[in-house]
């Protein structure tokens, strides 16, 4: 899989981000603190002197760059990988545009933007979910991308068949994530419904893996 592209995209991102953040710094005191963490109810619970803040994104987008960029030359299951490379990207655009947007939230703060902040990244993870689970079905196997389990692994058509239910799980929570960012309830009241939502998503596929390979092995319980 050529993974050049999605190096120089990369590379793009974290310098705009390194942009934003210089441009924003520099008009504010040197004594500002910025958050970096939100608690369960949208109140911002951490803080960081304004350079920390505002470049927290960017390094951490450039350590997932690097390390997305890594996987593909040490997966021993490479071919799967390589028939798998429109969900790696999408997974990989995917994270860009989330920390991105994490990059807005301490910006926002700076400038005074009045905005849910903890809001707007629920909606951006749910919809990342949803474009993730779109693009499941068509993965194949592989050691660091999909549902992982030993029996997807042992079984290409295990693995499909469990890739399809598990995209339309995760397309699932991921609505539930948007929807929950968006009604005006307590973000308290809805973590529980979130967290539900990514517990069947992961869990449900995984033991659905071991039924399959069971059926596909005729393998009595």
């Amino acid at each position: 899989m050529r993974v050049k592209p999605m190096i120089l995209l990369s590379a793009g991102v974290v310098l705009a981000m390194l942009l934003a953040a210089y441009l924003v710094g520099i008009r504010l005191p040197e004594t500002m603190v910025l958050p970096i963490h939100w608690n369960v109810d949208g109140k911002a619970d951490g803080f960081a002197g304004k350079w920390t803040a505002l470049c927290v994104a960017p390094a951490m987008t450039a350590a997932v760059s690097v390390l997305l960029a890594t996987l593909p030359a040490i997966d021993p299951l490479r071919d799967g990988l390589n028939r798998s490379a429109s969900l790696y990207r999408a997974a990989w655009i995917g994270l860009l545009a989330l920390m991105a947007v994490t990059q807005t939230l301490p910006i926002g703060t700076a400038l005074g933007w009045h905005f849910g902040a903890p809001r707007l990244h629920l909606a951006a993870i749910g919809l990342f979910l949803i474009v993730l689970g779109n693009l499941m079905p068509k993965s194949r196997p592989s050691r660091f991308v999909g549902i992982r389990t030993p029996w997807t692994l042992a079984s290409t058509d295990v693995w499909i068949a469990t890739h399809r239910l598990g995209g339309r799980l995760m397309m699932a929570a991921g609505a539930i994530w948007v929807v929950a960012a968006l009604i005006g309830r307590p973000l308290v009241q809805l973590h529980a419904l979130m967290i539900v939502g990514i517990a069947v998503a992961a869990i449900v596929p995984a033991l659905w893996s071991y039924v399959l390979w069971r059926r596909e092995t005729g393998r009595s319980a």
